[in-house]
């Protein structure tokens, strides 16, 4: 387990970290509070990895897709009062194998349990809001 307590001016800095943890097929579930930075954290990711892509939060569909010029390909979820049965139910396990990172936003234990179950790779990201900063605990 990594922890880290950053604010905005340090993100960079621990994202870069964080690539070179991260495994190049890999579900992240990020976990945290209402605005507690999980797209934020995904932006700095992307902005490190020099894409181009605009990130914004998948919460009114289900899936974003972003580009990075070394050919990583980057899945963006929103689950969000989505009900994970449903979820399945369309498929949803099934995008997961597609190669590259599968960030997560509301990735709770439930499907935790799913992806271990499934051979997934599994990496979560919990991050808690602090005054100015948040404090970031990254586990396999």
């Amino acid at each position: 387990m990594i922890e880290r307590e950053c604010g905005l001016e340090g993100l960079e800095e621990f994202v870069n970290s964080l690539t070179a943890l991260l495994p190049k097929h890999c579900v992240i579930l990020l976990r945290g509070d209402l605005a507690s930075g999980k797209t934020t954290l995904l932006s700095a990711m992307l902005k490190v990895l020099d894409s181009k892509d605009k990130v914004t939060s998948p919460t009114f569909g289900l899936q974003h897709f972003y580009r990075t010029p070394n050919g990583l390909q980057v899945f963006h979820y929103d689950l969000y009062r989505k009900d994970l049965q449903e979820c399945l139910m369309l498929g949803f396990l099934e995008s997961f194998e597609q190669e590259g990172w599968h960030w997560v936003e509301w990735g709770d234990e439930r499907l935790e349990k799913v992806l271990r179950q499934s051979g997934f790779k599994v990496v979560i990201i919990t991050i808690d809001k602090l005054n100015q900063s948040r404090k970031y605990r990254v586990e396999e």
